[in-house]
């Protein structure tokens, strides 16, 4: 992102981490390398930010726009730490913003932050990448061929589109609004959706490092058929959310998995005869294997703390959970990667089928924001408005 944004728009980059280590580390790695590269699909040359800081006043004064390239879980301490010190006014985002970060931003800066503000999301990365040295290089795997985006308020999507476009370097189309972005989040199904395939079964066998699971690699036609059905959920609770919604809000937008597969990834699947095919034979995903952590010695086992589900499930299939129940749609499926991948995590969202466990408030679902019912949804997207805060017990 850093020397992207700058090489495209030649400005000013400000980075900001929370914590006074980290900040000099990268800080002496940078004077090291002397800047940030990319290689691989997209290579630009070294390029040194204009601060790295831990002092959440210094980032934020003057700024024009923050976005946050971290998992979802991080966005709300992030924002909560700047938005004392941001210009009166501001543009916000995040990229991926995943779903239900309208509601989280929205609350955080309109208790905290400056007199006018946007918040903005991207659906995903534009890349496929992996980070190779901090605060050295990130190597580019694959480029996606467009990425959606949508703001609040809802007219200044389209022009935010244009300006991300030039930042990033690819096509930013925009999104109706940002409920029509959270149901696109892709990586509620994808992710969670592979690790219940290949895992479901899982009886706690370790890997040597020569034999970790390929995660997209290793898409098999069963575990194809539970992405179709998480997809098919979704576009179920998009169904009922546009006839509750009316036509002034729209929920066109949503693709399924099989259309952001290939729309996404044009030109780079070999194979796109099944679903599983086209992710096995996608060369922006060749050989990224199954999140994993060490054993002693030489084993390795699933990560089921990784960003893959404690980023997706809380932030990304709980919230359409959320949603189907407030429009009436069940969504048994999504309930029962959510069950499975919350006893892997040691969470607790659903308790006797019902979204009140004791971890919900982890999740961003509407309903932790005051929104228990269309009017509410209707409320935050034509005039930003939030009711106060509160759990209701919905199941």
């Amino acid at each position: 992102m850093v020397p992207v944004a700058a090489r495209n728009l030649t400005c000013d980059v400000v980075v900001y981490t929370p914590f006074d280590k980290e900040a000099a580390l990268l800080n002496n790695r940078l004077e090291a390398s002397g800047g940030i590269c990319t290689s691989g699909a997209l290579a630009i040359e070294r390029f040194r930010p204009q601060l790295v800081t831990c002092d959440p006043a210094r980032a934020a004064e003057n700024v024009d726009m923050v976005i946050m390239v971290l998992p979802a879980f991080a966005h709300g301490r992030i924002l909560t730490q700047l938005a004392p010190y941001l210009p009166e006014r501001v543009t916000v985002g995040a990229m991926p913003s995943r779903s239900g970060f309208k509601y989280q931003a929205w609350r955080i800066l309109t208790d905290l932050g400056p007199k006018e503000f946007t918040v903005f999301g991207l659906q995903t990365l534009p890349w496929a990448c992996r980070l190779k040295e901090p605060g050295g290089e990130v190597q580019i795997l694959g480029i996606k061929e467009g990425v959606g985006a949508a703001a609040l308020p809802q007219n200044k999507t389209e022009p935010l589109c244009d300006l991300l476009g030039q930042m990033l370097g690819v096509n930013v189309y925009p999104y109706s609004n940002m409920l029509a972005l959270s149901l696109a989040n892709v990586g509620q199904i994808i992710h969670p959706g592979i690790m219940y395939g290949l895992f479901r079964d899982y009886t706690g066998e370790s890997f040597s490092q020569d034999h970790i699971p390929l995660f997209y690699g290793g898409v098999s036609e069963s575990t194809a058929a539970v992405l179709h059905e998480l997809s098919g959920e979704v576009q179920l609770v998009k169904n009922e959310l546009q006839c509750k919604l009316g036509p002034d809000i729209s929920m066109k937008d949503i693709p399924t998995v099989e259309e952001w597969l290939l729309q996404s990834y044009a030109g780079q699947i070999e194979d796109n005869s099944t679903l599983a095919l086209a992710f096995r034979t996608n060369r922006a995903y060749k050989g990224l294997k199954v999140p994993v952590k060490r054993l002693d010695g030489k084993r390795y086992v699933p990560d089921f703390k990784s960003r893959y589900l404690v980023e997706d499930v809380p932030t990304g299939l709980l919230v359409t959970a959320a949603l189907g129940r407030l429009v009436g749609v069940s969504t048994p499926v999504i309930d029962r990667v959510i069950s499975v991948a919350s006893r892997w995590m040691g969470k607790e969202y659903m308790k006797n089928g019902f979204l009140t466990g004791k971890d919900i408030v982890e999740g961003r679902i509407p309903q932790n924001y005051g929104i228990n019912d269309i009017s509410g949804l209707r409320g935050l997207l034509l005039q930003g408005k939030l009711d106060s805060t509160g759990l209701n017990a919905i199941g």
